[in-house]
């Protein structure tokens, strides 16, 4: 089954990104298709190191909207490639800890 753009998911992925978007006035977004489970992902590209701070911001009504008003809506945050590519060099840079197993 294919779902369909509606009125309600339209307003719904607006409110979202714009409850994003006053905390994070620089961020980017896109809607795309989710195939499992089938939905509209607000794909939220933002200049933080923690990603899920994005979801955390708006999880309530996030759940409201999955759950009581049944809207197929998700977040998909994700960091701007300048902040991935240099939270990737910190974690190069770090050192290794190691587990004692013993």
């Amino acid at each position: 089954m294919t779902i369909s753009m509606t009125p309600p998911i339209q307003a719904a992925l607006a409110e979202l990104r714009q409850a994003i978007a006053q905390h994070y006035p620089a961020a980017t977004f896109e809607v795309v298709r989710g195939e499992e489970p089938e939905a509209f992902l607000l794909r939220a590209t933002v200049d933080i190191d923690e990603p899920h701070e994005v979801i955390d911001l708006v999880l309530d009504r996030l759940v409201e909207l999955q759950v009581e008003e049944e809207l197929p809506v998700s977040i998909l945050p994700r960091r701007t490639p300048e902040r991935e590519a240099a939270v990737r060099a910190a974690l190069a840079r770090a050192p290794l800890v190691r587990a004692s197993l013993g």
